[in-house]
């Protein structure tokens, strides 16, 4: 925003003001003594700014500057009338917590699997220990694996009794089983959750966003959804720090993602993230990387988010 020129007195700054709307200039003023400041928010049109101030001020009285009182006052009714229906799809996530989105199943089924595997698992305590080959991995790991967490890793932990050591097959060994035969555990990291506090961020949020967007898409697109963005999450935490990690929070990434993505794209949508959820989800995000708060599947945030932004942007590529 940059000075365009001075005009003495009020009585004629709202027709100046006027005039300039109507080609698309915004404007501000501010009181200076008894004359006005006009401020142009347009960069790039300054000099034309300038140019109309000076023009008016030769000639302020010009039958041109009162005929564009009513245009502007239209323009501005357009306006408000714009602001106001994005306000009503601004979502903000405290809020939505209490909404009530059609038939939530999958979002609803998501979280029970998670609580259920919690309280069989124990949230995977006593927690992390380091494990040969793997970062952040549950302690559970470091002995015979309990079957419930056995099943649900991205690949099989091998425990040698002779070294008292575990270990795992690679997702590209011949030895490991995931492709074909165990390809559901490209997804089922998801359900594991190693403290209180992190199943119920995840829960929390998944509920947040998962009934919006399920609400909105039904539960197949919810389903595939999921789907999806649980095995790339999963496989870029894995290709970065091993198999020892689990969490619905790159699920959580990828939704977040893509409601922040298509709300902002699409007006269609129907829906628009407030600025002040994207700003706490992208704080933790960058706190996480920090490494303040411990070990956290990092890469899994990332690459949830990218994906879910992706997927959010597909309207953008379709005008194209």
């Amino acid at each position: 925003m940059r000075q365009i020129g001075k005009v003495p007195g009020t009585a004629d700054l709202e027709r100046l003001t006027d005039y300039l709307l109507t080609l698309g200039i915004t404007t501000q003023a501010e009181a200076e003594g008894a004359d006005h400041l006009i401020w142009a928010h347009e960069e790039d049109r300054i000099e034309e700014a300038r140019s109309v101030v000076a023009e008016f001020l030769r000639d302020p009285q010009n039958p041109r500057y009162a005929q564009a009182t009513a245009e502007a006052r239209r323009l501005r009714k357009e306006k408000a009338q714009r602001e106001k229906a994005i306000q009503k799809q601004t979502i903000n996530l405290g809020r939505e917590w209490n909404a009530r989105p059609a038939s939530p199943v999958v979002t609803f089924t998501l979280i029970a699997l998670s609580v259920a595997v919690g309280v069989i698992t124990h949230l995977g305590e006593p927690m992390a220990e380091e494990v040969r080959g793997s970062v952040s991995a549950v302690k559970a790991l470091n002995s015979p694996t309990p079957p419930a967490i056995q099943r649900l890793t991205i690949t099989r932990f091998v425990y040698d009794n002779q070294t008292g050591s575990t270990y795992y097959n690679p997702l590209n060994s011949p030895k490991s089983k995931v492709i074909p035969w165990e390809i559901w555990r490209l997804v089922t990291p998801i359900f594991l959750h190693f403290s209180m506090m992190h199943i119920v961020f995840n829960m929390m949020s998944l509920a947040s966003l998962g009934r919006l967007l399920e609400g909105r898409y039904g539960p197949l697109w919810m389903s595939l959804f999921v789907t999806v963005t649980a095995a790339g999450s999963n496989l870029a935490q894995y290709a970065m720090t091993g198999p020892g990690f689990g969490g619905m929070s790159g699920v959580v990434y990828a939704l977040f993602g893509f409601a922040w993505i298509r709300g902002w794209c699409d007006p269609r949508a129907g829906f628009r993230l407030g600025g002040n959820s994207v700003f706490v989800m992208l704080l933790w995000l960058v706190l996480c990387f920090q490494g303040s708060l411990g070990a956290v599947a990092n890469y899994a945030h990332l690459g949830g988010l990218l994906l879910g932004a992706a997927w959010g942007a597909r309207p953008l590529v379709w005008r194209r």
